[in-house]
Parts: C-alpha cells; sequence; structure tokens
C-alpha cells in the first residue's frame, strides 16, 4: 500500500531479518594453519567484519569444534573481544 513502510525482512537488501553471519572455527587450532593471507591481516579482517555485524546488530553465529571433549581451544581471543555477547556452539564432529 502506499506510504507503508516494508519490512525489512521483504527488503531487497541484506537486514538482520534476512541474513546472518556464520563463523566457523575460528580456533588457534585451524587459524593457524591458514598461509593464503598474512596472520595479522587476517585477524584485522575478519575483527572488523564481526564489528560491523555487531554494529547493524546482524545475527551471528560462533561455531568451534571440539572444545568441549577437550581437542581443540575455543574461538581466538581477537574474535571473542569483537563479539563478546555471542555464544559459541560447540560440535563433536569436523562437518559444520
Amino acid at each position: 500500500m502506499a506510504g507503508e513502510t516494508p519490512q525489512r525482512a521483504d527488503d531487497h537488501l541484506l537486514t538482520p531479518d534476512n541474513a546472518v553471519l556464520v563463523l566457523i572455527d575460528y580456533q588457534p587450532e585451524q587459524v593457524g594453519t591458514v598461509r593464503s593471507i598474512g596472520h595479522d591481516e587476517m585477524m584485522l579482517n575478519i575483527t572488523a567484519v564481526a564489528r560491523a555485524a555487531r554494529a547493524y546488530e546482524l545475527p551471528v553465529v560462533l561455531s568451534t569444534v571440539g572444545v568441549e571433549l577437550g581437542v581443540n581451544t575455543g574461538t581466538i581471543a581477537e574474535l571473542r573481544d569483537a563479539l563478546p555477547a555471542t555464544k559459541e556452539i560447540d560440535r563433536t564432529t569436523l562437518n559444520s
């Protein structure tokens, strides 16, 4: 109807109602094996994305693997600092 504000879920742009940021296994054991980008640059990139998601109130899923099993440690400190209120979802298998 004319004059009505469209619902964000119906928006053709990405909004917190129709998008989510999924961060999978940003753990020291996995991050330390990346060689296609420098570590410092990768940390700057992912923390910038995380801060932008938080600023725009975008839902964030933060996944880890093997933390409760004692095999791996949790999410890297830089990302935890950027997303302090986001709970980790720990998996017991490698497939996300």
